[in-house]
């Protein structure tokens, strides 16, 4: 059972909520808020898994909690008002990756890695293969543009899901499961980066935000 609950916390269910959010928001934003899943983590093992939080950790909360807010009702203008509603779906993507990482941190630790990460993402597939037999899937492909965008989900789906799911499960091996999910340090600056050079607009606050949010889960990761 392990395997399916990470395969639809960790897979799945993230890649259609990322699918539909990156549609409406920009992508360094996306990938900044990404950043608060060690939050989750975190937050998921004390709830449910006898994680014990200590004083830095309860404070990385708050700052993390702070500064995804900050992030939330941030305009690409350089100013705070309102949020776009699509944020919560990374959010709820975040949460998942929070029960997935714990889960797999407990059920997992001694499956080999390319094991698991193999039945993970097979039964990801066996769902999404159902998905798309009920939906539209072949009219589109009139469009060559369609073709590119497919060739590019199945770099997407090879590399950073599958060669990602078989490296993150050794990791969770040598070390602790919110150790693991601070691998999202990095993906903040590689967002905002790709961002950047596909012509997005990143505000003052959005760079605040982010600064905020990393300062928060460092100091949960802090021994």
């Amino acid at each position: 059972m392990a395997y399916e609950w990470c395969g639809l916390t960790g897979y799945l269910a993230p890649a259609f909520l990322f699918a539909i959010a990156g549609s409406k928001i920009n992508s360094s934003l996306s990938g900044t808020l990404n950043s608060v899943t060690p939050i989750f983590v975190l937050i998921v093992g004390v709830l449910f898994f006898g994680t014990q939080a200590k004083r830095e950790q309860i404070f990385g909360l708050t700052l993390g909690f702070i500064g995804s807010l900050i992030l939330v009702f941030a305009k690409s203008k350089g100013d705070i008002g309102g949020f776009n509603p699509y944020v919560f779906l990374v959010l709820a993507s975040t949460i998942l990756y929070g029960f997935n990482t714990n889960v797999a941190g407990k059920y997992l630790k001694n499956t080999p890695s390319t094991a698991s990460g193999a039945f993970m993402l097979l039964f990801a597939g066996i769902v999404s293969s159902f998905v798309l037999a009920f939906t539209d899937f072949s009219t589109p492909f009139a469009n060559p543009e369609i073709k590119t965008a497919l060739l590019e989900v199945v770099i997407l789906g090879a590399i950073n899901s599958g060669l990602m799911a078989i490296l993150f499960n050794y990791l969770l091996k040598l070390k602790s499961p919110i150790f693991a999910a601070s691998v999202t340090y990095i993906i903040p600056i590689i967002a905002t980066a790709m961002g950047l050079f596909d012509g997005e607009n990143i505000s003052v606050f959005h760079y605040l935000g982010m600064a905020i949010t990393l300062i928060g889960v460092y100091l949960i990761n802090k021994k």
